[in-house]
């Protein structure tokens, strides 16, 4: 699966235009009454014919900053989406490396998914992972297959998992990199097959990490869509998913 930009970023443009005008509205609103009590406050020291004193009539302060304070609220609002945007979009940095793949297996949507969520199966068809083995909990220790050098590998904890329909995963702190992953299984129109989108996502630690550098570049989609035809033939010719 590609990876995709936040939707927060539109909405969150939205929010900061919108609180603006909001705030200028409201500045606007504010120093057009304000002149008018100040006017209407310059008539009333002069008591009409037959009155006994000035009219106590006068616009209330906080009338008066009630829409200052609602263009203060949308631009604080907007801003604070502007600022979730850029964190989000943080992630996306020089070195990156971004896979996805899509397959149509002739198997169950479950079956797919039972396969997928062995972690250690995916060695037997991912190329470049040399093995996952299970840990605590939603924690698995993957090591990738390097020609050379030092071995990669990171601790990854599943962050959703919907039997049948989706799985996805991160590395934890710690790791010699930074990945994350997600797995979509929908049931095709025949209702005969699974339509699998896979997306892998790598990113080099900051200090540029000479092998695993080297490990990222060295990744493609063309590896993954072989990889996930081998998955779909393993499948179709009977192999256990579990």
């Amino acid at each position: 699966m590609p990876h995709r930009t936040p939707k927060t970023s539109a909405a969150s443009g939205s929010g900061l235009l919108l609180g603006a005008l909001a705030l200028l509205g409201g500045a606007s609103w504010y120093l057009k009454h304000r002149s008018d009590e100040r006017a209407l406050s310059r008539r009333q020291r002069l008591p009409a014919p037959g009155s006994t004193g000035p009219s106590s009539t006068s616009l209330s302060p906080s009338w008066l900053l009630g829409g200052l304070g609602a263009g203060v609220a949308g631009a604080v609002v907007g801003a604070s989406g502007l600022k979730q945007r850029h964190r989000t979009d943080a992630r996306k940095r020089p070195g990156d490396v971004h896979l996805s793949g899509h397959v149509t297996i002739h198997r169950s949507p479950e079956e797919v998914y039972q396969f997928w969520r062995n972690f250690q199966n995916l060695p037997s068809v991912m190329s470049f992972i040399e093995r996952v083995e299970p840990m605590e909990g939603n924690v698995t220790h993957w090591v990738a297959k390097v020609p050379a050098g030092q071995a990669i590998q990171w601790d990854a904890e599943t962050v959703d998992d919907q039997p049948g329909r989706r799985l996805a995963w991160r590395s934890l702190e710690g790791s010699d990199l930074q990945t994350w992953g997600t797995v979509i299984f929908e049931r095709s129109e025949n209702n005969l097959s699974t339509d699998v989108s896979v997306s892998f996502n790598f990113s080099p630690p900051a200090n540029g990490g000479g092998s695993v550098s080297q490990y990222i570049q060295g990744l493609e989609n063309a590896i993954l869509n072989r990889n996930l035809r081998e998955l779909k033939a393993r499948l179709e010719a009977g192999e256990n998913p579990s």
